[in-house]
């Protein structure tokens, strides 16, 4: 191309820049929104740079938050700093949003309207597939990214917001188990990807689960005793032809609620200061002295993702990070008893970073880690 003073300038086809020099670009990127951003440049950049765990591998933790919001309606005309309470009522026309909150760059992201992640109860997410409950005892799991849908069958009861699903791996495996319970309640029901419904078992009116999780596919449940909350015993219940319940160990006293989750090989407890190993030769908890310098980021009552921090990062060795909804915090805490008893943190509170004047906002369901690389993990 020549320019008006003779000289030559080269032209650069940039849609035909080589596949591995995109794919390292955007693995590089720790915005979900650059990333898109970066995708939607060009159809030879978008068939090239597709989400996995590779090109996801820089991006920063996310938390899911479902909101609620319901407008407001002002009897007056006019908005005065004076106003009260009375003054207002509520439209009984509530309107969902999912917030996606970033904590490395601060900020949220809203899902568009209309968006097919709207109007749902969120209950949990494990392997990029979120749990939601669609209706009355209908759950559908959909991938975080590839929005691949998979239905279970229906529940035994209308679902509440206190239930809980889990999983024992990847949803799409064949023979992938799935459990189901409510906090403070004496029944589960189990299924086994390719059956036909959901095994129900009543552990007993004075026995109570209050968490479960799976590890070598059996699923193992924390579990207390009518008006005993303090004192808490480990169960199994093998998924055999006929569910079988046994009860493990001495029970334990606990002043703070527990909750079970797994890690490579073992069996383990969240207390909150310390992490305790399930010690199946002396059926006992045993506290853990290290976590080998991993951080571990906890969705309620399951385990995302371990990390090994990187230097400087925000994110500290030997830590557990969770999202108090109750507070609209990111809190941390040391994930091992270190001798120095440490205290918990309130990292960073966003109730004043989303809303506006003309709406009140709360979040409802479960808010959830999501890890972009590890939706693409096995």
């Amino acid at each position: 191309m020549e320019l008006p003073n003779g000289e030559e300038t080269d032209t650069r086809d940039w849609a035909s820049l080589p596949g591995d020099l995109l794919v390292s670009v955007a693995s590089r990127f720790t915005s979900l929104a650059d990333f898109f951003a970066f995708r939607r440049v060009c159809t030879s950049w978008r068939s090239n740079v597709i989400p996995s765990a590779h090109t996801l591998s820089s991006q920063s933790p996310l938390i899911m938050l479902h909101v609620q919001n319901r407008l407001l309606h002002y009897h007056d005309d006019e908005v005065t700093d004076s106003m009260s309470d009375e003054d207002v009522e509520y439209l009984d026309r509530p309107s969902f949003d999912v917030v996606f909150l970033d904590f490395l760059h601060q900020r949220f992201y809203k899902s568009e309207p209309g968006s097919s992640w709207r109007s749902f109860n969120l209950l949990n997410f494990s392997h990029g597939y979120l749990a939601v409950a669609l209706g009355s005892g209908h759950i559908q799991l959909r991938h975080f990214f590839t929005n691949d849908k998979i239905w279970l069958p229906k529940t035994r009861e209308p679902f509440s917001y206190v239930k809980n699903i889990i999983f024992s791996g990847n949803p799409s495996s064949p023979g992938c188990l799935f459990g189901l319970y409510s906090y403070n309640e004496h029944t589960i029901e189990l299924y086994q990807q390719g059956e036909s419904t959901w095994k129900e078992l009543t552990l007993g009116d004075r026995i109570l689960v209050m968490d479960m999780v799976f590890f070598e596919r059996k699923a193992y449940a924390l579990i207390t005793t009518r008006y005993c909350f303090d004192f808490y015993q480990l169960a199994v219940i093998e998924f055999t032809p006929n569910l079988t319940f046994k009860l493990l160990g001495e029970t334990t006293k606990f002043d703070e609620r527990p909750f079970l989750f797994s890690y490579e090989d073992e069996l383990l407890l969240s207390y909150p200061r310390t992490i305790f190993r399930w010690d199946f030769r002396g059926n006992r908890w045993v506290p853990k002295s290290s976590f080998d310098g991993w951080a571990i980021f906890l969705s309620k009552n399951q385990l995302t993702a371990c990390i090994n921090p990187n230097p400087g990062s925000w994110v500290k060795p030997n830590y557990r990070y969770y999202y108090d909804v109750s507070h609209y915090a990111l809190m941390e805490c040391p994930a091992v008893h270190d001798g120095s008893y440490g205290s918990i943190k309130y990292v960073e509170n966003y109730v004043k970073k989303y809303g506006g004047s003309d709406c009140k906002s709360w979040f409802i369901g479960r808010p959830v880690w999501i890890f972009p690389s590890v939706c693409f993990s096995n």
